[in-house]
């Protein structure tokens, strides 16, 4: 007995008088409404690859530039030599770094710039509270050097991966120096004791 579509349906096409149903063509409309929605799945799903990637990106440079503004704003707070020196480098590489790294935001995710909202909601308000405690106790240097510390180990958690988001050699250079950057300032860092 052949395969018949139209039995499995519940359907009779026993009547010669009822329009006859062609199965090829009901095939036909199935396969293409088949293949309309998966292209439209693989559609959804490469697109939410991309903005997960660029939020992503975008979550990592908000939080850089929340370490620049702490960076800077902690400098007059400074009373080790060693720490003010390590801090004075890591405004530079961080500022370069950051340049760089805005450069990529729109190059490669089309984004002009950050969101201030992004900005903020990388700001961490306890810890301008542990500092303001820390400059009150005299520990401001430690207490500094550690929340830097865990700042950068934020970062470079997710570094690698999101620079392997992108296959541009320019894009992976860049992230490869910031990467290198946030290892040497880090480093630079822990080598102080107080």
């Amino acid at each position: 007995m052949a395969f018949n579509i139209l039995s499995i349906l519940g359907i009779s096409n026993d009547d010669p008088y009822a329009p006859q149903i062609n199965t090829k063509r009901i095939l036909l409309i199935a396969g293409a409404v088949g293949l309309v929605v998966v292209g439209i799945i693989v559609f959804v799903i490469i697109s939410s690859l991309g903005n997960s990637a660029s939020g992503a990106f975008m979550g990592m440079l908000a939080k850089q530039e929340s370490i620049n503004k702490l960076i800077m704003t902690s400098q007059m707070n400074i009373k080790s030599d060693d720490l003010a020196k390590t801090n004075s480098e890591a405004i530079l590489l961080f500022n370069s770094d950051t340049f760089s790294l805005s450069d990529q935001l729109s190059q490669q995710f089309n984004q002009s710039s950050l969101s201030d909202a992004s900005v903020v909601a990388a700001q961490d308000s306890t810890v301008d509270d542990r500092l303001s405690s820390a400059i009150t106790l005299g520990t401001f240097d430690g207490t500094y050097r550690d929340v830097m510390h865990q700042k950068i180990s934020d970062i470079l958690a997710v570094a690698p991966t999101i620079r392997n988001a992108k296959s541009s050699s320019t894009y992976q250079a860049i992230m490869d120096k910031y990467i290198n950057d946030l290892k040497t300032v880090d480093k630079n860092l822990e080598a102080i004791s107080f």
